[in-house]
């Protein structure tokens, strides 16, 4: 549901006005844009999405004032007649002097209009769900993760959770008050599923459970939203690792990010809010610049994006239990948040044309033809971590970075 604000001129015939919005309305409900139509002078809600509809010429004065009572970007809607489009240009242009962002969305009879407003939409609402995200960060961000700021002191305008620090040692506590049964229900829920358990043995699947519960409780004792882990801290103390922890908080809703990553959980979490889409954290591993591929591989992945898995030892240190999934060929966008302040965006479309199994390499693999050149990751990478979810969504990527940056 949005707000919906119509401004015309105070010399345009009010019967003509009210046709008008009338019209444009029905087109909002028949795209299925939800909206409440709220009178030029009335309070605005700063709960709900606001547009503001410039329903003739003349009122460059009443939008301005209207958009500068208003928190955040400011979407300025026109349609091709009564002189609405060129008081949104003068509008919008004055925004930009006063050093406020907006959009024009255009309202006429072409489906890419009310995409082009949906996209918006998402962005503003991503935008406001990530300001009430309560991000865990369990541990520092992993020693090898030198390009990956470790706070959001500069991301303000882009990114707006709150990070919550916690220490390991939480998690690794909370293990030894976990039960064998809670536990070995959770290991179960995964043997069942698997075609194969092939390096773990019934200790390292007890153990992994264990990080499950321990994670799932602290998270719910800070009333998290989502987090990243320090993982590498229960290889090298217990030998162990959060693989199956981070693949079912994610089945779960829950973003989960690796190694502290808080770049790499940010992407994961604004793909996940604009797109509805489960995400999949993983490392470039090999490019091929003669049919632009890359491979990319991590030894967890939410077993919602896959066809079917095996239980496998994590690959680096060959300790615990990692996750070696199949996911179907298809249509994917990857893409990376990076920059001292994260204020830089890599996006790509693609497929995925294979899965693979070589064992150099992290457990998952998935070979992906893109859209944007590999050469990317030879000369301007913005980090290690990438992330990918399926079905094409560069343009809702990138309508929020255009807003928001």
């Amino acid at each position: 549901m949005f707000q919906l604000v119509p401004v015309a001129s105070v010399l345009h015939p009010p019967r003509d006005t009210e046709r008008m919005v009338g019209e444009i309305s029905a087109k909002l409900a028949r795209h299925h844009l939800d909206h409440r139509i709220v009178d030029r002078a009335a309070p605005l809600s700063q709960e709900e999405p606001l547009v503001l509809l410039t329903v003739t010429g003349g009122t460059e004065h009443l939008v301005m004032k209207r958009a500068m009572e208003w928190e955040g970007p400011v979407i300025l809607a026109a349609h091709p007649s009564s002189n609405s489009f060129p008081a949104a240009l003068e509008i919008l242009a004055r925004l930009q002097q006063v050093n406020k962002r907006g959009r024009i969305v255009m309202l006429g009879d072409r489906e890419e209009d009310y995409q082009g407003l949906r996209r918006l939409l998402n962005a503003v609402n991503a935008h406001r769900a990530l300001a009430r995200t309560r991000l865990g960060v369990f541990g520092e961000p992993s020693d090898w993760l030198i390009a990956s700021p470790a706070d959001l002191q500069k991301t303000k305008d882009l990114f707006t959770p709150k990070l919550v620090k916690i220490p390991m040692s939480e998690i690794i506590s909370a293990m030894d008050d976990m039960g064998d049964d809670q536990a070995q229900e959770f290991q179960r829920s995964y043997v069942d599923g698997t075609t194969c358990v092939v390096e773990p043995d019934a200790a390292d699947l007890l153990k992994a459970s264990k990080v499950y519960w321990a994670t799932r409780r602290v998270i719910e004792e800070h009333a998290l939203d989502a987090c990243t882990m320090r993982c590498f801290d229960l290889v090298t103390n217990l030998q162990t690792t959060g693989c199956l922890a981070l693949s079912s908080l994610i089945d779960q809703g829950i973003m989960a990010g690796c190694e502290g990553d808080i770049p790499a959980t940010l992407t994961m979490l604004f793909m996940n809010l604009l797109t509805g889409e489960v995400p999949f954290m993983a490392n470039p591993q090999e490019v091929n610049r003669v049919d632009n591929t890359v491979w990319v591989a991590h030894c967890t992945i939410a077993r919602n994006l896959l066809t079917g898995y095996s239980l496998r030892s994590h690959f680096e240190s060959s300790l615990g239990v990692g996750i070696q999934g199949i996911v179907a060929p298809q249509k994917i966008t990857l893409a990376r948040i990076g920059g001292e302040d994260l204020s830089q965006l890599f996006v790509a479309s693609g497929e995925i044309l294979e899965h693979g199994e070589d064992p150099e390499r992290c457990r998952t693999q998935l070979k992906l033809r893109l859209d944007e050149s590999v050469d990317y990751f030879l000369s301007s990478p913005l980090g290690n971590h990438h992330v990918l979810i399926r079905g094409h969504w560069k343009e809702e990527l990138l309508e929020y970075y255009n807003l928001y940056r």
